[in-house]
């Protein structure tokens, strides 16, 4: 049985970046053995409509942050992170309100700022990891079941049902990888996501000069996947710095306290309650705090 050039020895290539070291290997590394896995893969888009109500939340102290630069995307020590390379930013942020907070996951006691964004124009992102196969079942809660890609309809060639079956393996690992719980202790494994995310998002067009592949600008705004800890029943977009520099507005933040974290018969559940409001900013970028009672 043979497959198309670019199909050659799949199930070799979804092994070797499967069982890749990557406490040891380097983003750059991984990228290489990914490479012909995501090589003319055909993955969903999705466009974020303008107006799109998108959400962060941040641990803040007794003092919420000052600037709206606070409540956005880190500015200094960048840790690697689903999306990005330690130093390289990104703006993480969530589709429904209550799933920053399951990402952020925090104790009673712990004091926060929950951040409301609006998107200014229309948004394209990949989406990433949303395969029936390892969202479909329990405990995802799955909303977002059409953004998964499925294999082709069989035909009558041989091979393009092997096709379909490698197609599926591949998005199934993917959606493995960008749906995997990652502790503090092993954030080496991001490198994998990393990487994928860094090749789907790269537009390659060929050099005029000798017809070879050269990379060319970024077409799209972000990379989409299932919020995790919110059993998939939210998505989370990493959009580029300068994305969310010119392409979204801040609508809110609010400081909150959590005084309730418990676990029960329908899941994890908190309580929070409200300390500060801030609405839009002012034009220098400070934030206008107000006490709840005091909220319009």
């Amino acid at each position: 049985m043979s497959y198309p050039a670019v199909w050659a020895d799949p199930i070799d290539h979804v092994r070797s970046l499967a069982e890749a070291d990557t406490a040891s290997a380097t983003i750059d590394e991984l990228k290489d053995l990914a490479r012909p896995l995501v090589l003319g893969l055909n993955c969903k888009a999705a466009v974020i409509a303008a107006g799109t109500s998108l959400f962060r939340a941040r641990i803040a102290s007794c003092q919420p942050f000052q600037f709206i630069n606070e409540v956005g995307y880190p500015r200094n020590q960048v840790r690697l992170q689903r999306v990005n390379r330690p130093g390289s930013p990104m703006f993480y942020s969530c589709g429904a309100p209550f799933a920053p907070v399951y990402e952020l996951d925090p104790s009673v006691g712990t004091l926060f700022v929950l951040s409301h964004w609006a998107t200014r124009r229309p948004l394209r992102v990949i989406a990433i990891g949303f395969q029936d196969s390892v969202l479909g079942r329990p405990p995802f809660a799955r909303v977002h079941s059409f953004l998964s890609v499925h294999p082709p309809t069989p035909q009558v060639a041989p091979w393009v049902l092997e096709l379909g079956k490698v197609i599926h393996l591949v998005h199934h690992c993917l959606s493995q990888w960008f749906s995997e719980r990652v502790s503090g202790s092993e954030e080496h494994r991001y490198k994998r996501t990393v990487a994928i995310a860094e090749l789907l998002v790269e537009t390659q067009v060929p050099d005029l000069r000798d017809g070879t592949p050269a990379l060319s600008t970024r077409v799209w705004d972000g990379v989409l996947y299932p919020s995790v800890p919110a059993l998939a029943s939210s998505f989370n977009i990493a959009l580029f710095p300068e994305v969310a520099d010119s392409s979204l507005d801040l609508v809110t933040a609010t400081h909150l306290e959590v005084i309730k974290r418990e676990i029960g018969t329908v899941g994890l559940t908190y309580d929070a309650k409200i300390l500060f409001v801030a609405n839009a900013p002012f034009p220098d970028g400070r934030l206008d705090w107000h006490s709840e009672g005091k909220a319009e």
